[in-house]
């Protein structure tokens, strides 16, 4: 994560000997970190996918929500007399 927030060219080179460091100097625990950070990766990216699926069916249900209220609406207009040729509603 910290290379994606590197804000130059200079900086991502440091991370990457950092990283080249910690890879010789303990080559089993980089390698159980790297296995770590690319399952939190997976782990955010499902989470992402989930919100975005959420945001879609909850824009869906607040569509239906507001065409029930609609017709709820109309279904009481039904009862409310016409006078020339106008409803008495304000819309």
């Amino acid at each position: 994560m910290r290379d994606i927030n590197a804000k130059s060219d200079n900086e991502r080179e440091m991370l990457h000997f950092e990283f080249e460091k910690l890879a010789d100097e303990d080559p089993e625990g980089f390698e159980k970190a790297l296995i770590a950070s690319a399952r939190k990766t997976l782990s955010d990216i499902k989470e992402l996918k989930i919100k975005e699926q959420i945001a879609k069916v909850s824009e869906i249900v607040t569509t239906q929500v507001k065409y029930a209220n609609i017709f709820r609406l109309i279904g009481k207009c039904s009862a409310i007399p016409i006078r020339n040729g106008l409803s008495s509603l304000n819309f």
